[in-house]
């Protein structure tokens, strides 16, 4: 359920005239913890005043079926390299595994990292992961949302554990030399990082440094 500006904000209707045809698009966040099944999409216009409901019961617009998702909350045994970062008090990275820590240029790094949910989030957040040589430059990059694109934050459970992998191509012209690894999530809409955290809650920094890579020729 939510509510929007019927339009945009920048032309509410007390501006549009008689015959006009308005295109609004809105974005409907599904409660995660839905039940799967039949589900009923419905519309019905309020007033901002007072509240009241315009239309006497809503708008029937289209039959959905809200598929299930197998959800997992046990922490994998077998991590590779098991840590405990916080993200912000919202997403905490339990761990990682990585198919190697020496590449050739034009090679692909396949990471998988594991994520647990500390909270239920509103927002949808982005996952980054870079390939940094020692000035900071980024020869290897793959931003997604989680699941490559198939399982946003805003539909993970308090305690859930998410297993996400990412395939990241080092450029073909990057040079020989020692390389780190960083990951960590923002969100999209504000370009913002979530703060990794100490146990106090103090902002250690804005990302996660993983494993120290080596590029050869």
């Amino acid at each position: 359920e939510g509510e929007f500006a019927l339009a945009n904000a920048d032309h509410p209707t007390s501006q549009w005239v008689e015959g006009e045809v308005v295109r609004g698009q809105y974005d409907l966040t599904l409660d995660p913890a839905a039940p799967p099944g039949e589900a009923r999409l419905t519309l019905n216009l309020v007033d901002e005043a007072t509240g009241q409901r315009l239309l006497g019961r809503d708008l029937a617009l289209a039959e959905l079926k809200i598929a299930g998702r197998r959800r997992e909350f046990a922490v994998p045994e077998a991590i590779q390299h098991p840590l405990r970062a916080n993200l912000g008090g919202r997403v905490a990275l339990l761990g990682y595994d990585l198919d190697r820590v020496s590449v050739e240029p034009g090679g692909v790094l396949h990471l998988t990292l594991y994520w647990q949910a500390l909270a239920r989030m509103e927002t949808s957040y982005t996952v980054f992961t870079h390939l940094l040589d020692g000035e900071g430059r980024i020869w290897g990059q793959k931003d997604s949302l989680p699941l490559q694109g198939a399982y946003p934050t805003t539909g993970w459970l308090e305690r859930e554990v998410v297993v996400d992998e990412y395939d990241i191509a080092v450029r073909p012209e990057a040079p020989p030399g020692e390389y780190v690894l960083e990951i960590g999530m923002y969100n999209a809409a504000t370009g913002e990082r979530l703060p990794v955290l100490d146990e106090e809650g103090r902002v250690l920094d804005n990302r996660i440094l993983l494993a120290e890579i080596k590029v050869g020729e």
